[in-house]
């Protein structure tokens, strides 16, 4: 945190477009001289997104009711809840941590966190988003009502669960539950382009969505035609009924 980061945030708007309070959710850098020979490398928490935020920036008083914040600090997925929270309480929040740039001081590997996330339904590492909120890193920008909208897209994206982009690797999955978190891809992936989110100057990345490419996208919407006309490819009791439609399907590729 350097001169030029105080500078930033003096100046950062206490309000979004719409009257709103403004917050800062800030994903940070590795720590300088952390990573000694032989440890691995600490993760790039801002230009390697993950979902995680270690740094809150606002001006106060905040239109948010903080006593429903019945949790502590630094469980896995409480940045999450917390931006979920602010969120629903109607706040704006933009992460411009590639401008605003954070530390974290503890080069240690221990850590003593629980492995419960608070983030996820079943509590575990890997089960489905619950009360979770993601704001996407960025370089800083003016709030307006196209920026806004452009990063709701791109927290939208992250906060639904990743899926298969192959039929192979599709097989013997729950096909409602790919098909529905297909659709809210495509249908995001739709709105970013209708609202022209490429040409915010560089702030908000495409690249910066989870795991999802322009190619990735024209893949998806071929996978939930075939999806819809070979229903029969994840029919996990009928091996003959799931190997006749493969082969119909990929003929049709």
């Amino acid at each position: 945190w350097d001169y030029n980061t105080t500078h930033l945030v003096q100046h950062m708007p206490s309000t979004s477009s719409k009257g709103t309070s403004h917050v800062y959710a800030l994903s940070r850098f590795p720590t300088p001289g952390c990573n000694k020979k032989g440890q691995k490398p600490e993760r790039h928490q801002c230009w390697d997104y993950n979902g995680s935020h270690d740094v809150f920036v606002f001006i106060p008083p905040l239109s948010v009711n903080l006593s429903r914040v019945a949790f502590r600090q630094n469980l896995w997925g409480a940045e999450n809840r917390l931006i979920w929270m602010l969120k629903q309480d109607g706040l704006v929040l933009s992460n411009p941590c590639k401008s605003l740039r954070t530390t974290h001081q503890h080069c240690s590997a221990v850590r003593r966190t629980p492995t419960q996330r608070l983030n996820r339904k079943q509590g575990d590492k890997f089960g489905e988003f619950h009360e979770s909120g993601f704001t996407v890193s960025s370089n800083l920008y003016t709030p307006n009502s196209h920026t806004e909208r452009c990063q709701q897209l791109q927290d939208e994206s992250w906060s639904i669960q990743p899926i298969e982009t192959s039929l192979q690797g599709m097989m013997g999955k729950d096909i409602g539950k790919w098909k529905d978190r297909a659709q809210k891809l495509q249908h995001n992936h739709q709105q970013w382009d209708k609202h022209n989110c490429s040409q915010t100057q560089g702030a908000i990345n495409w690249n910066e969505r989870r795991d999802i490419t322009r190619s990735d996208m024209k893949q998806l919407a071929k996978l939930i035609t075939l999806v819809e006309q070979f229903p029969d490819l994840f029919d996990s009791k009928h091996k003959s009924k799931r190997n006749a439609a493969l082969k119909a399907a990929l003929a049709t590729k």
